[in-house]
């Protein structure tokens, strides 16, 4: 794909746009492809205006919000373990919370029930356990809360991290003429937003082979 500059940006815009009205393509799916196509090959410079109603910003969108996760998640890579256990945690985390109702259930249909009744003696022993039982549970259940936090956030820091470094490092291949058309206030603000909402459009670094613009 060959580019051009846009103006003195220092962005690249491909020679090649992709027109977005899609006409008589009622299956959405196929237009998120022919989209995620162009942006593998290359293509940046995407013409959505307001076809079909807006029809087309969303399409667009959506195809953009895949390429974009696919980008992020080459960044995970290093940190995939911790991703699989915040989310093994998040399962176990799942069967635990509808562990609680069921010992609730367990207690209110045996000895809350015989007491109520008076038709048997409550069992003291089954009250004891069943709260032990309830006891162990909200533990785990606090437990694995607090450990799939901190997981999930230490492994999104250091995500973050890393887009970081890379984008400094990109920074640092820039010629001296480009700081001195752009603020170095504005570029770190830019950078830092970049890194907190990857959505911004804000003129970027390559990621995965492409340019985020």
């Amino acid at each position: 794909m060959d580019y051009r500059p846009l103006g003195n940006t220092g962005v690249k815009v491909s020679e090649l746009c992709l027109g977005t009205a899609f006409r008589a393509q009622d299956d959405e799916q196929v237009c998120i492809e022919v989209i995620d196509r162009a942006i593998d090959r290359g293509c940046n410079f995407i013409d959505s205006a307001l076809y079909g109603n807006g029809l087309a910003e969303e399409v667009v969108g959506k195809a953009f919000d895949r390429a974009l996760f696919r980008q992020l998640w080459a960044f995970a890579g290093p940190h995939r373990r911790a991703v699989a256990l915040a989310f093994s945690c998040l399962v176990v985390l799942f069967g635990l919370e509808l562990c609680g109702p069921w010992i609730v259930r367990m207690l209110m249909d045996g000895p809350v029930r015989d007491a109520v009744s008076g038709e048997a003696v409550p069992d003291t022993n089954a009250v004891l356990k069943l709260a032990l039982a309830y006891l162990v549970v909200v533990t785990g259940v606090a437990g694995l809360r607090l450990a799939q936090a901190i997981t999930i956030a230490r492994a999104g820091q250091r995500i973050v991290l890393d887009i970081r470094c890379l984008l400094f490092q990109h920074l640092q291949r820039l010629g001296v003429g480009w700081f001195d058309r752009h603020a170095s206030g504005a570029v770190t603000t830019r950078c830092l937003l970049y890194t907190s909402d990857a959505a911004d459009d804000t003129p970027c670094v390559d990621l995965g082979g492409r340019r985020i613009i």
